[in-house]
């Protein structure tokens, strides 16, 4: 998340809530599971 929040030029507070609002969309615990379920969906490139 450090990277992220360099690389872009935005607060971890940002991206923490962004990551949040993500896991609750899908319904997921972790971010292993969020990935899996976009996956799924097809929401993944």
């Amino acid at each position: 998340m450090q990277f992220l929040h360099q690389s872009a030029a935005i607060s971890i507070h940002t991206v923490n809530t962004h990551r949040q609002r993500i896991l609750v969309k899908l319904d997921a615990d972790n971010a292993m599971e969020a990935v899996k379920k976009a996956s799924a969906l097809g929401l993944l490139a």
